[in-house]
């Protein structure tokens, strides 16, 4: 679970990741978390290729592109 204050600190560390052109990405949601940032419009900002369904395969994508 995630509660609305929670779901705003997010949205502001988004927005300063995003001005300063850098990333952000999650890992190993639970359905309930992931149909919560959806609900709020968290995932339309970030983009569904930065929400990976592991840790694991972030870091196998991350290596990937960067060889």
């Amino acid at each position: 679970m995630i509660d609305v204050t929670s779901i705003k600190l997010l949205i502001d560390i988004y927005s300063i990741f995003h001005k300063e052109e850098r990333q952000i990405v999650f890992a190993s949601m639970n359905p309930k978390l992931k149909e919560s940032f959806k609900r709020t419009g968290l995932i339309s900002m970030v983009g569904e290729e930065a929400i990976y369904p592991s840790v694991n395969e972030f870091l196998l994508d991350l290596v990937d592109k960067n060889k």
